[in-house]
Formats: structure tokens, C-alpha cells, sequence
């Protein structure tokens, strides 16, 4: 295991164990709100607590990345870093034609256009090209004034398209996280009403089994040992959840929904946390998670001030703790982790539920309920032993 490796997994170890104790607070938090109030003020709570760290991020970038050293030392501003491309160009015909050529090139990938004649404008034409091709924002320039101008035009064209289309793929994922968080947090919440803390948080670990299973749906297979951990885990699902007839009860339902809407989440995160600002996505989804609980809790709710303000401890606790800390970390923890991995360290949320379910609520669970947890556990584990069969055909 790499550094990075280590590094990535203590991160969502931490995640894991803010959430488990998070199932205590939510808990808490429904003595006196409503389950859309609570996952609503807790969501903005959230969004609002990383505003000043995006403020503080995009400075620390600004001073690094914001400004370049003109040809006479002096610094320039950097056009890409709001989004827009210098469109003056040089003055003579030959390099206007060169930087021309340069945003043709970056809006349409002409990589075949006509050079200009001059060999200097030349070489400019063809860094702008080849900056479309492998996103070279620091090859070295021509020698002359007037091409180095136009190549800088071509850099900054590539990073400003770079910079939009970033735009909207944070705006894309943070919009499509957002609406399927809202739909699993509000499920759980429910859920947790009729259930005990550690009943829900083993129950919601069951995306650990989902995450593979849904990837035959995009033909990727599932090894013997996802099956053996999907036995294992319907058998524990059993243990925990059905007592004297064959039927889930109302609270172990909803947060069996929420668990497979959250396996979604894991793989919607995977998708777009390789090409876009976590932290800025985070806090996207969390705002877009709590407006339309807000709006859910003035439509079928009640809220009001003071039942807020009585439920300061757990909503702050789920706002700062598990929405602007635990899913930021989640988001900058799987970056380069394998998705079934990650899932395996965030589920050890449930095991910590139970822990703190037993010591800060006094919710302990029968043998039965135990050994359905013990048998989920496995159920985990053999999801994600490493495929044999794999291994071999890829060398390893």
C-alpha cells in the first residue's frame, strides 16, 4: 500500500466514524424536528461552513496559479483564472493570423489548419495546436515578441474552454449529487424514527453489497465473492431485521431504500470527483440537498424557530460534522480510490453506530440482532477480498 493509499483510507476511516456517531444525532435531532426541518437546517448548515473554506482555497490557488511573468518581468494577470481569453491580437498580419489560428484551433481542435508563412508565426501555430492536443499550458514559447503573444493567447484559450467546461460538470455533478443525497438522507431520517441507531446503521452499510451488484448494470462482473458476501448479508439482514414474521418493519424498509440510493451516490461521487473541486461539490449538493428538504418541510411539516434552537447540539453536529466535514472528506478521500474499497472503510460507519448507539443512547441489541451484525460484517469483508482470478490474468 502506497502513501497515498494509506493517506486516502485514514481519511475515510475518519469520515466513517463521523457518520456512525452522526446516526446518534439524527436521532437526537427528531425529539423536536421533523425529519425534512432537520435534514434541511443541517444541509445549508453544512454548505454555508464551506463557503469560507472555498474563499480561503481559491486565494491559496490565486497566489500560486493567478499570475504569470511577462516578457519583461513583470507579472500579468491570468485570464483563465475568470474565465475569459484576451481577444486583442498582436499587431502584425502574420501573428494576428497566428493567434487567430490559436482559438480556432482551441474552439473547433482544428489540428490540421494551414501554418501561417513566417517560420516564428509558425512555430506559435503549431504550440497552439499542440497545446489543444495535450493540454501543454507550459511549453516553451517563440522567440519573438509578437508570436510569444500569440502563443500565451493560445495557452489561455485551452485553460479558459478548460475552465468553463469545469464549470459545468461542477454544476452538473453538484446538481445530480445533491437530488440523490436529498432522497437517501431523507429516507434514513424517516427510518431512523422506527428503528434503533444501530439497526440503521448496519442496514445502510448494505450499499457495500449494492455498489458491485450494480455494476453489471454497465457489464462489469462480479466475482465469486460478492455473491458469497450478498448470502451473507441477506441471511444478516434476516438476523437483524425480521423477528416473528417475514416482513421488515417499517423503519428497516426505509433505510434499506436509503441504502441502495446511496449506492448510487457512491458511484454518481466516483464519476465526477476525478474531474471537478470536491470541496465545491460538496457544498453544491449539500445546498441543493437542503433547499428542497426546506421546501419539503413548509409543505408537510411544521418548523419553526424555537424547536430549531432547542436542537442546536445535533443539528450542529450533523450540519458541521457529517455534511461539512465527513462528505467533503469523502469526496477528497475517494479521489483515486477504487469505489468498492472506499465503501468498504465508509460502511465501518456501522459498527460505530452501534458503539455509540450502546453508550450515548443506551440502545443495546439482542443476541439474534448481534450475531445478524456479525454475519453483515462478513457479508462486508468478503464483498471486497480481492479477486484471485483477476490478479492472475492482469500479472499481479
Amino acid at each position: 500500500m502506497t502513501g497515498y493509499t494509506m493517506r486516502q483510507s485514514l481519511i475515510l476511516f475518519l469520515t466513517a466514524v463521523i457518520w456512525g456517531v452522526a446516526f446518534v444525532a439524527q436521532s437526537a435531532g427528531m425529539e423536536h424536528l421533523g425529519p425534512f426541518t432537520y435534514n434541511g437546517v443541517r444541509s445549508v448548515l453544512g454548505g454555508l461552513v464551506l463557503l469560507p473554506c472555498i474563499v480561503l482555497l481559491n486565494r491559496i490557488q490565486g497566489r500560486n496559479g493567478s499570475e504569470e511573468t511577462n516578457t519583461d518581468g513583470r507579472l500579468q494577470q491570468n485570464p483563465a483564472v475568470d474565465g475569459t481569453v484576451q481577444s486583442k491580437l498582436p499587431s502584425c498580419s502574420t501573428c494576428r493570423r497566428a493567434g487567430r489560428m490559436a482559438i480556432q484551433a482551441v474552439k473547433v481542435e482544428d489540428f490540421h489548419s494551414k501554418l501561417p508563412s513566417c517560420s516564428a508565426c509558425r512555430r506559435a501555430g503549431r504550440m497552439a495546436i499542440q497545446a489543444v492536443k495535450v493540454r501543454d499550458f507550459h511549453s516553451k514559447l517563440p522567440s519573438c515578441s509578437a508570436c510569444r503573444r500569440a502563443g500565451r493567447m493560445a495557452i489561455q484559450a485551452v485553460k479558459a474552454r478548460d475552465f468553463h467546461s469545469n464549470n459545468r460538470q461542477l454544476l452538473t455533478g453538484g446538481l445530480c449529487c445533491g437530488i440523490i443525497l436529498f432522497a437517501a438522507s431523507n429516507f434514513q431520517q424517516f427510518g431512523i424514527q422506527y428503528t434503533t441507531v444501530g439497526k440503521a446503521g448496519f442496514i445502510t452499510a448494505m450499499y457495500i453489497l449494492i455498489v458491485p451488484v450494480l455494476g453489471l448494470l454497465f457489464h462489469k462482473k462480479a466475482g465469486l465473492q460478492v455473491w458469497i458476501g450478498v448470502l451473507f448479508g441477506v441471511t444478516g439482514l434476516y438476523l437483524l431485521c425480521m423477528q416473528d414474521s417475514l416482513r421488515l418493519d417499517r423503519g428497516d424498509a426505509l433505510v434499506l431504500v436509503c441504502a441502495f440510493i446511496f449506492s448510487l451516490h457512491i458511484l454518481v461521487i466516483d464519476h465526477f470527483s476525478q474531474k471537478v473541486d470536491g470541496v465545491k461539490m460538496s457544498c453544491i449538493q449539500f445546498w441543493v440537498c437542503g433547499i428542497l428538504s426546506l421546501l419539503c418541510s413548509v409543505l408537510f411539516e411544521s418548523p419553526d424557530l424555537h424547536s430549531i434552537v432547542i436542537s442546536w447540539l445535533p443539528v450542529c453536529y450533523g450540519g458541521i460534522m457529517s455534511c461539512g466535514v465527513a462528505y467533503t472528506l469523502q469526496i477528497i478521500g475517494q479521489k483515486g480510490m477504487n469505489p468498492t474499497v472506499a465503501s468498504l472503510i465508509l460502511s465501518l460507519e456501522s459498527v460505530v453506530s452501534v458503539i455509540a448507539g450502546f453508550l450515548l443512547l443506551g440502545q443495546a441489541m439482542s443476541r439474534r440482532e448481534l450475531f445478524g451484525c456479525l454475519m453483515m460484517l462478513m457479508a462486508i469483508i468478503f464483498a471486497q477480498l480481492p479477486d484471485r482470478k483477476k490478479d492472475i490474468l492482469a500479472g499481479k
